[in-house]
């Protein structure tokens, strides 16, 4: 057990001095930042913005093969980032 901790400690150190450390961390707050950002983004897109009565109204279009999903996400982004009231 002491060999394991010397060597954990010992790894740690290499990493702090190495600056991967520091590194690492930056990584994992920045990845922890996005998954934040996303789950709002798609609460206030799909609770708080008409998205989803747009894209009930789509789904015979996209039934009916006249309009693909790319289309209709396009036209719902579009929708949203320019603010149109509900």
């Amino acid at each position: 057990m002491e060999a394991l901790t010397e060597a954990l400690e010992r790894h740690r150190a290499f990493l702090e001095s190495s600056g991967r450390l520091a590194t690492r961390r930056r990584e994992r707050l920045a990845a922890r930042t996005r998954a934040v950002v996303d789950r709002a983004l798609r609460h206030w897109i799909w609770e708080d913005s008409p998205a989803e009565e747009l894209l009930a109204q789509a789904l015979d279009g996209m039934t009916a093969g006249t309009r693909s999903p790319y289309e209709v996400a396009a036209d719902i982004l579009d929708h949203v980032k320019s603010g149109a009231p509900r």
